[in-house]
């Protein structure tokens, strides 16, 4: 499904924006299993909406993001139909250690038409204007959030003035595992100046990473907080537990994944 969002040229239920009065669009994590989730989608008011939603021109929809999968995708099937303005959707999990973000929205599925609005629950700006809706465009959204669980950065750098040059990569075992740099004081602060967008700080994060990387390629069994990278450089054709493993390569390929501000 394409989603048009670039501009909006007709009412677009949101918080904290005017369209719509006394209407709300709501998303609730209702429950979940090893393999799924379940959403609660509910619209209130936005009485435009409902009527395409009422006439199947409009859906319920949600787009789920893994970062570190490079995994995007929207998914329209509703598991259960409560009424026309309240459905469940049951949105299947890549996995249960890595972390999912979701976005929840109503799009327009009919065909590009344009609509006299005349509708109760819409801002007097919107009464009586004509406007065109194209098949995709966002009809009301939630903003992006986190599913209820996940297991949180995946590599850490720390200040250690007990390291004299340099940095020194650790794996932290505990709690499913994660990297841990140990910097020294005088290159923590210049990286925490710069930020993870500086050329000289993404030279030095992408050594970090091969180190820990070449660390885990030795390792009999990894931990489990490392299935996602373990998975993504298996869809580059690389193999972490075989002998002719770049660790330098892996290291450019995760990268960007897991860049941000790390610095404690």
């Amino acid at each position: 499904m394409i989603l048009t969002t670039s501009a909006y040229p007709y009412p677009v239920l949101e918080e904290e924006r005017f369209d719509y009065v006394d209407s709300f669009y709501t998303i609730e994590q209702i429950r979940e299993d090893e393999k799924h989730i379940y959403l609660e989608h509910r619209l209130i008011g936005a009485d435009f909406i409902l009527e395409l939603l009422e006439r199947n021109e409009a859906k319920f929809v949600t787009t789920v993001v893994v970062k570190e999968c490079f995994f995007r995708k929207t998914y329209d099937e509703i598991y259960e139909k409560i009424s026309a303005n309240r459905v469940i959707q049951k949105i299947p999990l890549i996995s249960p250690e890595v972390n999912h973000s979701f976005f929840a929205h109503i799009v327009y599925t009919g065909k590009n038409k344009s609509f006299k609005l005349n509708y109760r629950y819409l801002d007097e700006f919107w009464k009586n204007r004509e406007i065109k809706l194209l098949k995709g465009s966002v009809l009301a959204k939630d903003g992006w959030r986190d599913l209820d669980f996940g297991v949180g950065d995946i590599l850490k750098i720390y200040k250690d003035e007990n390291i004299k040059y340099s940095f020194d990569t650790e794996i932290d075992y505990e709690n499913g595992g994660r990297i841990v740099c140990k910097m020294n004081k005088e290159l923590f602060e210049k990286l925490s100046l710069r930020g993870s967008k500086d050329l000289h700080v993404r030279s030095i994060i992408s050594h970090i990473l091969s180190q820990a990387f070449f660390k885990l390629s030795k390792m009999d069994e990894i931990p489990g907080n490392f299935s996602s990278i373990v998975y993504k450089l298996k869809e580059e054709g690389m193999d972490i537990s075989s002998e002719d493993f770049d660790a330098v390569k892996a290291s450019l390929i995760i990268m960007p994944h897991i860049l941000g501000e790390r610095y404690e």
